[in-house]
């Protein structure tokens, strides 16, 4: 597929190890003071990383690992990029993990209809703690604590002038020219079931 350019957005890649296996959460942001410059996209690595070494790594398993943070740019096909200067960071929840697979999907919302304004981040590991006696499904006190970590990285974002957004490249089945985005204003999830993500178990 031809490059596609999503104009002053940058995708911000967290990049994990879990039971020894690559996973990732692929998030956008928009700079809204126009096209953002490689310094701009250091402080939006920076950022992500120390919001991640906080409850977010809290509430993933020993064996989830947290390598680095990854920003490029996408106006361009030659563009900027950063990394994250910290080390990686361990999870500190309590308990194992539990397989790779099993994970809880949450919903970034932009207060507008249609699944081209909505998108999903899933997290990479859920400690066994936090699951009710039933493993089928997940505690509420820790799925709302998740949206809260999650909101507030709308405002850490909006904080050094960057916009945390949903970008949608095809509408009814057409490529667009240039890829959309859609502001997220508030994360939330449907239920207390686990979900699955059957592309991050090892191969074989």
């Amino acid at each position: 597929m031809a490059f596609q350019p999503v104009p002053d957005t940058a995708e911000v890649v967290l990049n994990y190890t879990l039971n020894n296996l690559p996973v990732t959460n692929i998030l956008h942001a928009r700079f809204l003071a126009g096209t953002p410059t490689e310094p701009d996209m250091q402080d939006l690595a920076d950022e992500v990383y120390t919001w991640a070494d906080g409850d977010w790594m809290e509430r993933q398993a020993p064996q989830c690992t947290l390598v680095n943070v990854t920003v490029r740019g996408l106006t361009a096909a030659v563009d900027n990029q950063a990394v994250s200067a910290g080390v990686a960071i361990v999870g500190t929840g309590s308990g194992m993990t539990s397989p790779n697979n099993v994970t809880k999907a949450f919903t970034l919302r932009s207060g507008l209809t249609g699944r081209s304004a909505r998108g999903r981040i899933y997290v990479p590991s859920i400690p066994d703690n936090y699951f009710e006696t039933d493993d089928n499904y997940l505690t509420a006190a820790y799925l709302d604590a998740q949206v809260t970590t999650l909101d507030d990285l709308i405002g850490i974002m909006a904080g050094i002038g960057w916009e945390w957004v949903v970008v949608s490249r095809e509408q009814a089945g057409v490529v667009l020219a240039n890829g959309v985005t859609y502001a997220i204003t508030s994360v939330g999830y449907s239920n207390t079931t686990t979900d699955s993500m059957r592309s991050r178990l090892p191969k074989g």
